[in-house]
């Protein structure tokens, strides 16, 4: 099963208002794990207010995503928040 990512509105907003390393960074770790075939398996489950989102840690950087499927074989990562780790969990 292929795994792709894709942006929220909000989150490529937040991505882009990152510096341009740290964005970087985030797009290259965010590949890595969906060509990985499974990128759940470096995700954490989220609870509470966040029901159904999963978080990757990127450093100091924390990406909220959701999972959805195209209607075939491809699985998206949803990524709808981009942000620091003291930041990104505030609503």
């Amino acid at each position: 099963m292929a795994w792709v990512f894709r942006f929220s509105a909000s989150g490529e907003e937040q991505l882009l208002a990152l510096n341009e390393t740290v964005a970087r960074r985030i797009v290259k770790k965010l590949r890595s794990f969906c060509d990985s075939g499974k990128p759940l398996s470096f995700a954490k489950p989220l609870h509470g207010a966040f029901a159904d989102v999963y978080r990757f840690r990127i450093g100091d950087y924390r990406v909220l995503f959701t999972v959805a499927k195209d209607g075939g074989e491809i699985q998206i990562v949803l990524v709808i928040k981009v942000g620091h780790r003291r930041d990104v969990y505030d609503d």
